[in-house]
C-alpha cells in the first residue's frame, strides 16, 4: 500500500459478516501504536457466488489523508479485524502485515 493513495481494502468471510456480527473493528497499527480504526459503519458488504458456495466480502476505501497517517519511516502496518457476534462473543482475525511504500510527494491531490 502506498502512502498518499486510496487503496480499497477487502476482507473475505465464509459467513455473512453484516448479519452475523453486530460490531466490527478493523485496527491499523505501527510499532504497537494504533494509527487508524474502521468500524462496521465504514464497511460496504457484498456476496459472490462461487463453485464452493457464497463468498462474503466487506470492504472500504482509504483516503489519501488516512494513508498519510502511516509513518513513512516504518516499513509495515499491522492490520487486525475483531468482531462481536449477536450474543457478544468476540472473534479475532490473525494479524496481517502490509508493506507501507513511500511516494515522492505525499501531498493530497484534490
Amino acid at each position: 500500500m502506498y502512502r498518499a493513495s486510496t487503496p480499497r481494502h477487502v476482507f473475505y468471510f465464509d459467513i455473512d459478516p453484516d448479519e452475523t456480527f453486530k460490531k466490527i473493528l478493523i485496527t491499523y497499527a505501527q510499532d504497537g501504536a494504533i494509527v487508524l480504526e474502521k468500524t462496521k459503519e465504514d464497511l460496504t458488504f457484498d456476496a459472490e457466488n462461487t463453485e464452493d458456495g457464497v463468498l462474503y466480502q466487506a470492504f472500504f476505501q482509504l483516503t489519501q489523508e488516512e494513508t498519510n497517517k502511516f509513518n513513512r519511516s516504518k516499513p509495515f502496518v499491522s492490520i487486525q479485524v475483531r468482531m462481536m457476534d449477536r450474543v457478544d462473543n468476540i472473534v479475532t482475525s490473525p494479524i496481517v502485515k502490509v508493506q507501507v511504500k513511500k511516494v515522492l510527494n505525499d501531498e493530497v491531490i484534490v
